[in-house]
C-alpha cells in the first residue's frame, strides 16, 4: 500500500519524491494529437494510478508528440513505465478511434524511441 503525503510517497522501506519529464513521438511524426484524442488519452494515463500508481501531473500535447511530466514507484524503471504507458495507449486509442490506424499505415502508433 502506498501513503502519499503532499509530494513524498512511502512505499514499505522507501520514501520517494521523484517527477519523471518524459516525451513521446507518434510513429512517422504524424499529426494525430486533436482535442479529442488528447482529451481521451489523459483519461487512459489518469488511470493509471489504481493499478500501477503512476500519477501524472501535467501534459503538453503539440501535433506529433506529447509531454508528460509524472511520478511512479521506484519498484518501476522508466523503461517499464514508458512501456505500459504506449502499449495501454496504443490497445485504447485503436480501439476508440479506429481511423487512426488509416492514417499511420497499420498498427504502431509510437515511434520506437522516447526521452526521459
Amino acid at each position: 500500500m502506498v501513503k502519499i503525503t503532499e509530494d513524498i510517497w512511502y512505499w514499505h522501506h522507501n520514501v520517494s519524491e521523484c517527477y519523471y519529464h518524459i516525451q513521446l513521438t507518434i510513429k512517422y511524426r504524424r499529426s494525430v494529437f486533436q482535442e479529442y484524442i488528447e482529451k481521451e488519452m489523459n483519461k487512459i494515463i489518469s488511470g493509471f494510478i489504481k493499478v500501477y500508481y503512476i500519477v501524472s501531473q501535467t501534459f503538453g500535447y503539440y501535433k506529433n508528440h506529447v509531454h508528460i511530466l509524472c511520478r511512479f514507484l521506484p519498484k518501476y524503471s522508466g523503461c517499464q513505465v514508458i512501456s505500459l504507458i504506449k502499449s495501454n495507449t496504443l490497445r485504447l486509442l485503436f480501439q476508440r478511434f479506429p481511423e487512426i490506424k488509416r492514417q499511420l499505415w497499420g498498427v504502431e502508433f509510437w515511434s520506437e524511441g522516447y526521452y526521459i
